[in-house]
C-alpha cells in the first residue's frame, strides 16, 4: 500500500513539473509578443487563474509558484523566473528574436533552446552574465553571428552544443575546459585553435561540416581524455599528426572529405576507410586508390 501511495505521489509530481514547463513556455511566448514588462489586468488574472488550477498533493504544494501573488498593478515578469536553474524549451518551433528576459536568470545551470526557429546573433550582452551554466544546447535553433568569446570564461560549463546554425567567424581559443563541444554544421572558418597545455577536458569534439582551413594542430595531443573526434567536411590540409596515436581513449575518429596529404600511419589502421575518404592526396591502405573494408 505504501508503494502505491509513493507511486501516485511520483506521478503527481511529474505532472506538476510538466504543467510548470508548459506554463513557463506560455510565459516566454507572451513576453515575446509584448515589449513592455507591464501587463493588462485580465492577463494578470489569467495567469493567476492558471496557478490556481495547478493542484499539488506533495509536501511543497503550498509553495508552487509562490511568487505569483494577487497584487494589483503587479507586472507579469514574476520574480521566480530569476531563480530558475533549468530551462528546456527545445523542440517547440518557437520563432522570432529571443527577448532579453530569457537571458535574465543568472542562476540557470542548464538551458536548451534547440529545435526552434529563432533568428539573430548570439552576441547578446546579457548572455555573458549566465556564468553558472553547466549545459548549453542551442543546436538547430536558427542562430547566426559569431561565437561569444565569453563562453570560455564560464567556469562551470561542461557541455556546449551550437551545431546546425548559421554561425560564422573563427572558433574562440578558450573553449578547452569543456567536456563536450559540438560546433558542426555551421559556416565557421579560419584555423582550428591551438589548445592550451594541460587545460583540455574535452571528451567529444565535433567540428565537422564547416569551412575550417590549415592543418590539424599538434597540440591535439593534449586531448588526453578524448573519445570522439570529428573533423570531417572541412578544408583542412597537411599531414595527420603522429601525436594523435597517443590518444589512448580515442574510439571515434574521422577526417573524411578534407585536403589532407601524405601517408596514413599504420597506427591509424584501427579506424576504417570511411574515416579518411574524400582526401585524394592521402596514401596508405585506406587511401582513395587502395581502399578496403
Amino acid at each position: 500500500m505504501t508503494g502505491l501511495v509513493e507511486s501516485e505521489e511520483a506521478r503527481g509530481f511529474l505532472m506538476e513539473l510538466a504543467l510548470v514547463k508548459c506554463m513557463l513556455l506560455a510565459l516566454i511566448v507572451w513576453l515575446q509578443i509584448h515589449t513592455s514588462k507591464s501587463c493588462l489586468e485580465e492577463e494578470r488574472l489569467a495567469l493567476l487563474g492558471i496557478k490556481d488550477s495547478l493542484k499539488s498533493t506533495g509536501s511543497n504544494g503550498d509553495h508552487l509558484l509562490s511568487s505569483w501573488i494577487d497584487q494589483p498593478n503587479n507586472d507579469c515578469y514574476f520574480t521566480a523566473f530569476k531563480s530558475l536553474e533549468v530551462l528546456d524549451l527545445s523542440g517547440n518551433g518557437i520563432s522570432g528574436i529571443i527577448p532579453n528576459y530569457v537571458w535574465a536568470p543568472t542562476s540557470l545551470k542548464a538551458l536548451s533552446l534547440s529545435g526552434n526557429s529563432f533568428h539573430g546573433s548570439l552576441q547578446i550582452q546579457s548572455f555573458c552574465g549566465m556564468e553558472r551554466l553547466e549545459e548549453l544546447d542551442l543546436s538547430s535553433a536558427g542562430f547566426s553571428g559569431g561565437i561569444p568569446s565569453c563562453l570560455g570564461n564560464f567556469k562551470s560549463l561542461k557541455m556546449l552544443n551550437l551545431s546546425i546554425n548559421q554561425l560564422y567567424g573563427e572558433i574562440p581559443n578558450n573553449l578547452s575546459k569543456l567536456e563536450t563541444l559540438d560546433l558542426s554544421h555551421n559556416n565557421l572558418s579560419g584555423e582550428i585553435p591551438k589548445l592550451p597545455l594541460n587545460q583540455s577536458q574535452i571528451q567529444s569534439l565535433n567540428l565537422s561540416h564547416n569551412q575550417l582551413t590549415g592543418s590539424i594542430p599538434k597540440s591535439f595531443l593534449n586531448l588526453s581524455k578524448i573519445e570522439s573526434l570529428n573533423l570531417s567536411y572541412n578544408d583542412l590540409s597537411g599531414r595527420l599528426p603522429l601525436e594523435l596515436i597517443d590518444l589512448k581513449f580515442l574510439k571515434v575518429f574521422t577526417v573524411a572529405h578534407n585536403n589532407l596529404s601524405g601517408k596514413i600511419p599504420e597506427q591509424f589502421n584501427k579506424f576504417n576507410r570511411y574515416s579518411y575518404e574524400g582526401n585524394p592526396l592521402l596514401s596508405g591502405p585506406y587511401s582513395e586508390k587502395n581502399s578496403r573494408d
